[in-house]
């Protein structure tokens, strides 16, 4: 069974916490590479997408 999703999480609130603008977030949105939810025109996340994308988008250091 799938957990329930917590979309307490607004764009803006992303935006904040990935230092970028929310313009920016709805643009990763339209483009699939964030998960979310769309309420009455709004974007809506569940923090631990968050957390998911951002440890997908860390980039690992090389050995020298």
């Amino acid at each position: 069974m799938e957990t329930k999703r917590e979309l307490t999480m607004t764009a803006a609130d992303v935006a904040k916490i990935l230092g970028v603008s929310h313009v920016t977030v709805t643009r990763l949105c339209k483009e699939g590479r964030i998960r979310h939810t769309k309420i009455g025109g709004q974007y809506r996340f569940d923090p631990r997408d968050i957390e998911e994308y951002i440890e997908a988008s860390t980039v690992q250091p090389q050995p020298a």
